[in-house]
């Protein structure tokens, strides 16, 4: 069976989807574009939600759009020292701060601790975009 790169003028970040020329391989590349422009509305929705979450925290927007910064940001927005952003470079250590950060927010936007663990760490890109676009408000 002879393999072809599927590019469809949308490859980017490294990411390269093969398809068989046989349909009966398995994945066709219809399917593989409508996976990857899936994928690529997903991250759109959460650039833009965590755009607003800043926003809606009192930080600047543009904050959320540089990578490192944004986490920085992020911990800041939750209440927790910058520093932690260190602790996301340590094994176990990322776990726990993950927790804490997604609980600090979820905290601060009037969610407990069940929206945290659902929808900030289990099903990120929906409670994000809830946060973002939904009626929920920050509080200091």
């Amino acid at each position: 069976m002879k393999k072809e790169l599927v590019t469809a003028g949308l490859i980017t970040s490294g990411f390269l989807h093969y398809a068989s020329s046989s349909p009966s391989s398995g994945i066709s590349k219809t399917s593989v574009l409508a996976i990857y422009l899936f994928t690529l509305l997903v991250v759109i929705l959460m650039y833009a939600a965590e755009w607003r979450i800043f926003v809606k925290a009192g930080q600047s927007g543009w904050k959320s759009l540089v990578p490192i910064y944004n986490v920085y940001t992020q911990f800041t927005i939750a209440g927790m020292s910058g520093w932690w952003v260190l602790a996301l470079l340590v094994p176990l250590l990322d776990v726990y701060a993950a927790v804490l950060l997604s609980l600090s927010t979820a905290e601060r936007f009037g969610k407990g601790t069940i929206f945290a663990v659902l929808g900030l760490l289990l099903f990120a890109p929906v409670g994000y975009i809830y946060l973002g676009f939904g009626n929920t408000k920050y509080q200091k």
